[in-house]
């Protein structure tokens, strides 16, 4: 007759099978280690997001069609601690996009440890407003020499527009209590800037890499044989 031990770990490896591929290449030599730390029978919440967040960034890797590298200790373990409390999907999803992105050799732009601590400090409506102000500031896109232009290059991230602008087109609700806390916290974080008197946005470098950071990475492109 198997043990308790022996039973939850029966458990645990059934559950963990469809991701177990995922676990071996994010990890590397520490993936016999997850077990242990996902089994604890306190946090079976925890333990189905976990689950939940690996399942993502395994579809996410079939879709763009890149296959998972290992992910630094000191980024992955913050993703994986923190997605394991998010209850909002929206919110999820970016932690896993964010996984993903850090586990894609192809990545234009590498995940920066930090991020875990911006994505944590953000509330579901704050990130999706400022994926709603990337777009906007993308498709207001100006001729080069116009102060008001866009670059979407790293190198050079000016990403400005006029607030009222934005807020004229729905982007940000006039007087609205709740979007002026949400682009204070979001300047708070250093991923949007002011200018001229409050009247400008301004999408900062790092708020630019951030976005980008927890999209879904664009689909590899495949030589044709």
């Amino acid at each position: 007759m198997l043990s308790d031990g022996e039973l939850v770990k029966a458990g645990l490896d059934a559950v963990l099978a469809p991701v177990r591929d995922t676990i071996n290449r994010l990890l590397g030599p520490m993936a016999d280690e997850l077990s242990g730390i996902l089994a604890d029978p306190v946090r079976v919440f925890r333990f189905k997001r976990s689950v939940r967040l690996l399942e993502k960034v395994r579809r996410i890797a079939d879709d763009a069609g890149f296959e998972p590298r290992a992910v630094p200790l000191k980024t992955l373990l913050p993703i994986l601690e923190n997605a394991s409390l998010e209850e909002d999907e929206e919110l999820h999803d970016r932690w896993a996009s964010l996984l993903a992105n850090a586990a894609n050799p192809n990545a234009e732009h590498g995940v920066r440890p930090y991020f875990t601590d911006i994505l944590r400090g953000l509330a579901a409506d704050e990130a999706g407003l400022l994926n709603k102000l990337y777009d906007y500031a993308h498709d207001q896109r100006k001729p080069p020499g116009d102060e008001t232009s866009i670059n979407l290059g790293i190198a050079a991230p000016h990403i400005s527009f006029d607030q009222a602008s934005a807020s004229a087109s729905g982007v940000l609700p006039e007087h609205d209590h709740i979007s002026g806390t949400a682009l204070d916290n979001l300047i708070r974080l250093g991923l949007l800037q002011k200018f001229s008197l409050g009247l400008t946005l301004h999408l900062t470098s790092l708020g630019l890499e951030f976005v980008l950071a927890c999209r879904v990475p664009k689909e590899v492109k495949r030589e044709s044989t």
